[in-house]
């Protein structure tokens, strides 16, 4: 395993803690290193088509596999901030790290290296477990239960967090949502400017 990429997964870690406890940045620091992390996947598993004397059986696995953890980066990126569309993506990447590992396991391999076949295949298969136990714990676990675990100290908060989050557009639960955490409602200040400007 690189030691970028053991760097950056201690850092997504540190984010997720400072993210569930509250603390500054949290928010920030897990959209950088998800994203970042998303990149490098992607970039190891294109790097698979410099390798000279690896016939295209070999590279494809790889390639696949560069893209099925990117996918997962960023379906648990969008999980934890609590953005549309997180679990499809989650489950998306849950399916195609499954297909990698059985595309890993049954391709024909023509690398010069029956050992570097071996070591590389392990690496990457040990990367796609991780990946489909990361994806599914986050896929079916709801919106609300991350809601509850972060506020667990401040259960109104949690709820009408959740309710705001499921239902953007209601303007009952934004505007209880809003009151409670003490802030103006910036969708109502848009549309009174809006209003005033017509």
């Amino acid at each position: 395993m690189p030691l970028v990429e053991r760097i950056l997964l201690f850092l997504v870690f540190i984010a997720v803690v400072f993210k569930m406890q509250q603390w500054p940045f949290g928010g920030i620091m897990l959209v950088l290193t998800l994203s970042i992390l998303s990149i490098l996947y992607l970039y190891l598993g294109l790097m698979a088509q410099s390798r000279g004397n690896t016939a295209l059986s070999a590279k494809a696995p790889l390639i696949a596999a560069g893209y099925a953890l990117s996918i997962a980066a960023v379906g648990v990126l969008f999980k934890l901030q609590y953005w549309p569309m997180d679990d499809i993506i989650l489950k998306v990447a849950l399916v195609f790290c499954a297909g990698c590992i059985l595309f890993l396991q049954f391709s024909n391999s023509a690398a010069s290296s029956a050992q570097e076949t071996h070591d590389t295949r392990r690496l990457w298969t040990n990367r796609l477990v991780v990946g489909i136990i990361i994806s599914a714990i986050l896929a079916f676990t709801s919106q609300q239960t991350l809601l509850d675990f972060q506020y667990r100290n401040d259960p109104e908060l949690a709820r009408l967090t959740g309710l705001y989050y499921a239902n953007p557009d209601d303007v009952t639960h934004r505007k209880s949502y809003f009151d409670y955490i003490g802030e103006p409602d910036p969708y109502f200040q848009s549309d009174s400017s809006v209003r005033v400007t017509n």
